[in-house]
């Protein structure tokens, strides 16, 4: 038995680098824990800091006998904004253009590069978005928006 997980991961960190960065230069993409906070970042495999979940769901046999699994699984991940002044507008709207990056890169393949095989897909599912003063008086505004990418396949090992 195996999962289409990790290569799922594998295929949407390194695909979002280039519009990512075309969208914001200061942005990053990170698979899991970011090693420093950048101005601008996307998370794959992590919707909250303190979370060690990566990814939550579940196999379950197609058809007994020929080793295939039906996978519904969804990837938690986390796009992060800060920008400095007295209001959060520039910050969300950092973050939004980032989930837009997002939203158009799974849109534009659902098969995430073939790694979802027979028709299955992936989709953004659940979203919000959060801003709030980072610190002290005359810190960052920050926006944050935890989503998930949900992700169907037929793992055939």
């Amino acid at each position: 038995m195996g999962t289409s997980i990790g290569a799922a991961i594998d295929y949407i960190v390194a695909g979002l680098v280039a519009p990512a960065t075309a969208a914001d230069s200061t942005a990053v993409v990170v698979d899991g824990v970011p090693s420093s906070v950048s101005q601008s970042m996307i998370l794959i495999g992590k919707a909250e800091l303190e979370s060690v979940t990566a990814v939550a769901g579940e196999q379950r046999p197609i058809v007994l006998g020929a080793n295939r699994r039906q996978e519904d699984y969804e990837i938690p991940c986390l796009i992060y904004a800060a920008r400095p002044g007295p209001k959060v507008k520039p910050a969300r709207d950092a973050a939004i253009a980032l989930y837009d990056v997002v939203s158009h890169f799974v849109a534009n393949d659902q098969t995430l590069g073939g790694v979802l095989l027979q028709g299955r897909y992936a989709t953004l599912s659940t979203v919000s978005i959060n801003q709030d003063v980072a610190g002290d008086a005359g810190a960052d505004r920050i926006c944050w928006i935890p989503f998930s990418i949900h992700a169907q396949n037929h793992y055939i090992p």
